[in-house]
């Protein structure tokens, strides 16, 4: 039987993870985009091609961001009938607006280093949505990215994405906080993460343990330790960081 064939438009980091986790097994037509990364090159592999092919994949994954999915959609030249994906986790299937099989599927993971992010894919969630003939289309491919799926309408989706904002964007922009606080003339921003990173494992080991959300979460706000909550507003310089802290306090006491 002739073996599966895809391409991948978009050589960032998201395309080059798809790439590392289907090149040895399916077929790998073209990896394009507007410019060259020798480092995506090389860990995939692939070179890169810059000019605009004609496409005649069964697989074609539009990796590009957001704003960027409807234009590169209908600039591609294409043969054939493909499965055309697409990685936004806000936008529907439908910004691709052609006339073929499309599909939106969205990793619930952080995608910051291809390498690993692959070796780590089948470890997450991924969500699809799109038309059913698309869905049963890509049904035999599933086992390649993860075994952990849901199937999402176009409403849910975005509930999805945002929970995946919360839990893992905001997060990162909480501990960058954390370590400015610690920063000084002794404590550079590396020494200050490997303070602050352990505490994050103990969370997600707290969270992990029973899946208990009431009972993973320690400290003042928990205690209603109101000299600590205050003391540690007192001393917040950045009013951003400030309103953030308030916040939690709040939503903490509804």
């Amino acid at each position: 039987m002739k073996k599966k064939s895809f391409t991948i438009v978009g050589a960032g980091k998201v395309g080059t993870t798809i790439a590392l986790l289907l090149n040895k097994k399916l077929k790998f037509d073209y990896f394009i985009d507007r410019l060259i990364n020798q480092e995506y090159e090389n860990l995939t592999n692939k070179k890169i091609t810059t000019v605009n092919p004609i496409i005649n994949s069964d697989l074609i994954f539009i990796t590009v961001p957001d704003n960027y999915i409807k234009s590169v959609a209908q600039e591609l030249k294409i043969e054939g009938d493909p499965l055309i994906i697409h990685f936004s986790g806000a936008l529907p299937a439908s910004e691709i607006s052609l006339d073929y099989d499309k599909l939106s599927l969205h990793p619930m993971m952080s995608i910051a280093y291809p390498k690993i992010a692959a070796q780590e894919f089948k470890n997450h969630f991924i969500t699809l949505q799109g038309e059913k003939r698309a869905v049963d289309r890509f049904k035999p491919f599933l086992s390649l990215f993860s075994d952990n799926y849901i199937f999402v309408t176009e409403e849910e989706k975005i509930k999805f994405h945002l929970a995946a904002v919360f839990s893992n964007n905001f997060s990162t922009i909480l501990t960058s906080i954390a370590t400015k606080l610690l920063q000084n003339d002794n404590i550079s921003q590396e020494k200050a993460l490997e303070i602050v990173l352990p505490l994050l494992n103990d969370s997600f080991k707290n969270l992990n343990y029973q899946k208990d959300l009431k009972n993973s979460l320690t400290g003042p706000l928990v205690r209603k330790d109101s000299k600590t909550i205050e003391k540690h507003l007192s001393i917040l310089k950045d009013n951003e960081a400030k309103d953030i802290y308030s916040s939690f306090k709040n939503y903490f006491e509804k």
